[in-house]
């Protein structure tokens, strides 16, 4: 390879390059969930933890908070994925609320009634919602077989690839369900991560070049605070199932 060629070539996508792909895909899930949902009363309302009905909501709202929220999520997680365990725990928690949510969001009581979890809880009701509980108990079972290569010293690696893809599946359940704003919840730890970044860019701008953090994401602000990696990474999987148990907990909170 002369020179030249090697001064053009580059390893990956350019930040703007991936955000563009993960806007496109984003907008053709927005697209096909919007048709979908022309025909089910619930799934073009807005939901909102502690409250028992949706809130309505218009047309272009639906699809930029379906875009927004594949971006968001997808970005995250990705933002996670920065020490041994720490993305691929944390979605693990992730995957088990959402395989709950999609099964109580269409399955019935018993064969004997008709009535639905998603009634008797006040939760919205999306039929066939449930098929999606297979999806994130295989993304469970895949993670769980991952982690024990990837626990600390990690001998493989998630990368953009596994943590983009995951993230965006974690937007997607929430859209399936109905469960945007429930997911900051479930996924705490992730927008813990993705606001530290944002925070720490604003304020490095804002500042002229003071640092709110030691390093963003958060991760490695505790770990140049003197937290070994495994402590940092096993005290986020604790954070995770915080987050994740609060989430269950708000279903029969109406």
């Amino acid at each position: 390879m002369t020179a030249a060629a090697r001064q053009r070539g580059r390893d990956g996508l350019f930040a703007w390059e991936k955000l563009l792909f993960q806007i496109a895909g984003a907008v053709l899930i927005a697209t096909f969930l919007f048709w979908d949902f022309s025909e089910i009363a619930d799934g073009k309302l807005f939901w909102v933890p502690f409250h028992k009905h949706g809130l309505p909501l218009g047309n272009w709202a639906f699809i930029l908070i379906a875009i927004l929220y594949i971006s968001a999520t997808s970005n995250a997680v990705n933002l996670a994925d920065g020490m041994d365990g720490l993305a691929g725990g944390c979605v693990a928690m992730v995957s088990l609320v959402l395989v709950i949510l999609c099964f109580v969001a269409s399955e019935m009581m018993s064969r004997t009634t008709p009535v639905t979890w998603a009634s008797y809880l006040l939760l919205p009701h999306i039929p066939e919602a449930g098929e999606l509980s297979i999806f994130y108990a295989s993304i469970l079972g895949a993670v769980l077989g991952f982690l024990w290569f990837n626990c600390y010293p990690a001998q493989t690696f998630m990368g953009d690839c596994g943590s983009l893809s995951l993230g965006a599946a974690m937007g997607y359940g929430a859209l399936v369900t109905r469960h945007e704003v429930l997911l900051l919840i479930i996924g705490g730890v992730f927008v813990i991560e993705l606001m530290s970044v944002v925070l720490q860019v604003g304020y490095f701008k804002y500042t002229h070049g003071k640092r709110l953090f030691r390093c963003a994401p958060l991760h490695h602000h505790f770990h140049l605070a003197g937290w070994s990696e495994p402590q940092v990474v096993v005290r986020f999987w604790l954070m995770a199932a915080a987050f994740a148990a609060l989430a269950l907990a708000t279903i029969k909170l109406r």
